[in-house]
Formats: C-alpha cells, sequence, structure tokens
C-alpha cells in the first residue's frame, strides 16, 4: 500500500511540475518556406560582454576548450577549462557558463564563476589545445561546476524572471529544464524529436531574443520572454 501510495505521489508531482512549465513558458510551431534566419544579428561581436569583462571561448572537440574573461581596465586575462561553451549568463553577480559537447554520447556541463580575477592568468602563448589537450587548458581554478552530466545536450540557456533555463536534448526529444540538485530537470517539453548542433552557437539579439540553429538546418528555435518559437522550413 505504502508502495502505491508513493508511485500515486510522483505521479501527481510529475503532471504538477508539468503543469507549471505550461504556465511558464508558450511554445508555437511554425512552419515557413523560405529559410529567414538571416534576418537575426547578435548584438555583441563578443561572446559576451559586461561592463567589467570581454569574455571569448575557444573549442577543440574532445580535445577541450576554455572560456577566458579579460579585465577592461587592467587588460589581465583569466581563463579555465570549458568544453565546450555555449552561452555565459550573469545571475545575481555571478557568471554561469553553459558547456556541452556533441561527441560520442553527448556531454554537457554547466560551471559558476563568482569571480574571473580567481581564475588562472592567460600567460601569452598560452593554453595551447591541441592533440592530446593540455594540463593547463583544463584548469579548474576559480570555478564551481554545477551540473555535469552525459547523454544530454544544452542548446541553450537563458534567463526568465530571475531563474536560468536550458533548451535540452536526450537524442529522442527536446525539453525545456532546470538544475535542481547537480541535476536536469524537465520542466516542459519543446518537441518529440531532438535538435541539435555540433557547434552550438546562440545569438542574442539587441531585442533580447535567443535563437539557435539546429545542426541539420532544418530550423531554429526563437526564445523571446516566456515565448519558445519552433520554426522548422519546408
Amino acid at each position: 500500500m505504502k508502495r502505491l501510495y508513493l508511485i500515486l505521489f510522483l505521479f501527481i508531482a510529475y503532471f504538477h511540475v508539468l503543469a507549471q512549465s505550461k504556465d511558464i513558458f508558450k511554445v508555437q510551431q511554425t512552419v515557413i518556406k523560405e529559410n529567414n534566419g538571416g534576418r537575426f544579428k547578435s548584438a555583441n561581436p563578443n561572446f559576451y560582454e559586461d561592463e567589467d569583462y570581454v569574455v571569448q571561448k575557444t573549442c577543440m572537440g574532445e580535445f577541450g576548450g576554455i572560456v577566458i574573461f579579460k579585465n577592461k581596465k587592467t587588460g589581465i586575462a583569466y581563463y579555465c577549462g570549458a568544453t565546450c561553451p555555449v552561452i555565459v549568463n550573469k545571475m545575481n553577480g555571478k557568471y554561469i557558463v553553459s558547456n556541452t559537447l556533441l561527441h560520442l554520447s553527448g556531454f554537457s556541463e554547466v560551471i559558476q564563476i563568482d569571480n574571473p580575477a580567481a581564475l588562472q592568468v592567460l600567460k601569452p602563448g598560452k593554453p595551447t589545445i591541441g592533440k592530446g589537450g593540455n594540463i593547463e587548458a583544463g584548469s579548474t581554478k576559480g570555478r564551481k561546476q554545477v551540473l555535469d552530466t552525459m547523454g544530454v545536450l544544452i542548446l541553450v540557456s537563458f534567463p526568465y524572471e530571475g531563474e536560468l533555463y536550458h533548451i535540452t536534448t536526450d537524442f529522442k526529444n527536446t525539453y525545456i529544464s532546470k538544475i535542481e540538485g547537480n541535476k536536469f530537470v524537465n520542466i516542459g517539453l519543446v518537441a518529440n524529436e531532438s535538435f541539435w548542433s555540433y557547434r552550438a552557437e546562440v545569438i542574442q539579439t539587441k531585442e533580447n531574443h535567443y535563437v539557435i540553429f539546429f545542426g541539420n538546418n532544418k530550423g531554429y528555435l526563437d526564445i523571446f520572454g516566456d515565448q519558445i518559437g519552433v520554426v522548422r522550413y519546408q
């Protein structure tokens, strides 16, 4: 009997979470005749920028990647390992870097950087990332790992009403997700299919749209506020 009550509780809780996500986000499916993705322009040529830092990234696939914070006032650059950066969001004064890699079963990681000046200082000519990797390039100094998972890709991470949400795929479906207890929790469904990209590139427009093109060139996601548009080409 206790087991039955537990199953019933989990069943109700699951649909309660889904109901919450439906109240938060509205997913709209659209089919268009021609590729109109060229109209989206990034508001900033840098990977990320705020009043203190200009942020760049590198990615060498399975050989690793880094995220680099260059202080605008001092010119000093700091870095840490990040394979491979998708987007940076600043939440409550902390930098949240979402990483993902489409290799083998897929990999995703989310790291938190409270103070970029606590990262490894980038010296001229270093770090070198190439075949076999580089110990320095994998530096974890000054960063905190929030999530580390296999079999899931992050397409984009975006803030909404003070919370950070993620569009993820498990290669079967595409979801709206949150991080709870160092794990992804799916709170809504975007599509009953997997959207992916070999090199995730997020276009953030000056109007604050988040646009992500599918790797197989069949469409894109357009996130604006509580609206998640799934646009497909005929």
